[in-house]
């Protein structure tokens, strides 16, 4: 009797033991999920940080780019000047050309693209012929409507090739370009030539 009353108070201890561990394993299961809810918390917060401090950086430089545009936008409207001059402001090689070349045109007005590099300049004739030049007041382009351009200003090659190949027509305008030379001739064809004088193309 005396021992079945001693076994029946150890099973009631570890019973007591079992529901006294049970209560620590709620316990450290608890502080696991408050402990991973702290760190999730914590991520977020810094990732809300970085993001609130990548869309503040992303605002300066949007208004940096914004005002940079607008000063370049301005600098180049101060440098892109297109204006009227008198004849004798241009650059002498120009003058002498058309003395030159074209002795018994008049110019009719002058204009002067101004950019932030250089100038280029345009001269009207009264005849309608339009010479264009460089800063240095080389020609670059001379477009005399229908009349022929002046045998003096085409190069030889190109007249002979010219005359050669369309007798009946002449060259009304004609192009210095950098890798090259275009001349138009009545009827719309337009003759490409390279700096060796050598046909490359032809358009109608």
């Amino acid at each position: 009797m005396i021992k079945s009353a001693n076994l029946q108070k150890k099973v009631i201890f570890m019973d007591k033991k079992c529901v006294y561990f049970g209560y620590f394993l709620q316990f450290f299961e608890y502080f696991a999920l408050h402990l991973q809810c702290k760190q999730m918390q914590l991520k977020i917060n810094n990732n809300l940080k970085l993001f609130k401090t990548m869309r503040k950086l992303s605002v300066i430089i949007v208004a940096t780019l914004l005002a940079m545009s607008t000063a370049l936008a301005s600098a180049f409207s101060i440098y892109d000047d297109e204006r009227t001059i008198r004849y004798d402001q241009l650059p002498d090689a120009a003058r002498h050309f058309i003395s030159k070349h074209f002795p018994t045109e008049q110019p009719s007005y002058t204009v002067e693209d101004k950019d932030l590099a250089y100038s280029e300049y345009t001269v009207v004739m009264t005849s309608g012929t339009k010479i264009e030049f460089d800063h240095k007041g080389e020609w670059t382009d001379i477009d005399c409507r229908n009349a022929a351009v002046p045998e003096s200003v085409v190069p030889d090659k190109i007249a002979n090739y010219v005359n050669r190949h369309y007798p009946s027509s002449h060259i009304h305008e004609i192009s210095r370009e950098r890798n090259g030379w275009e001349v138009q001739v009545t009827g719309g064809l337009e003759l490409m030539f390279d700096n060796s004088y050598r046909l490359m193309r032809v358009d109608d």
